[in-house]
């Protein structure tokens, strides 16, 4: 993983930079079906707003005797110049904020609300 992730870097691109932002999902309770990740959704729609293409997503798990989850990392491509001096330390409060539920619900999946 850390080579493809090196090798992003490295190769000349359209980009005026590539970056990494990454992103940690705490494993969710045991359930009998699936679950969306909407705050996960709602920041990489944030940032393909903000003039970046999400290049590839990267996913590692996490497993300790008291947390679990999955480290999520996104290679993102800086479309502007405005792009690439973006600070990445992002709030999700501040995304969302405002903001009406737009990713629709599915009545297969058990969502938290």
């Amino acid at each position: 993983m850390l080579n493809s992730v090196l090798g992003a870097f490295n190769k000349k691109s359209a980009y005026i930079k590539i970056r990494t932002f990454t992103y940690f999902i705490p494993a969710p309770p045991s359930r009998k079906t699936g679950y969306q990740e909407k705050e996960f959704d709602s920041m990489t729609e944030y940032l393909i707003g903000k003039n970046f293409d999400l290049i590839d997503v990267k996913m590692e798990s996490y497993s300790k005797s008291d947390s679990a989850g999955v480290w999520m990392i996104c290679i993102l491509g800086a479309k502007t110049t405005e792009a690439a001096n973006m600070s990445l330390d992002i709030d999700y409060t501040q995304v969302v904020q405002g903001q009406e539920q737009y990713i629709p619900t599915d009545p297969l999946i058990e969502h938290d609300h």
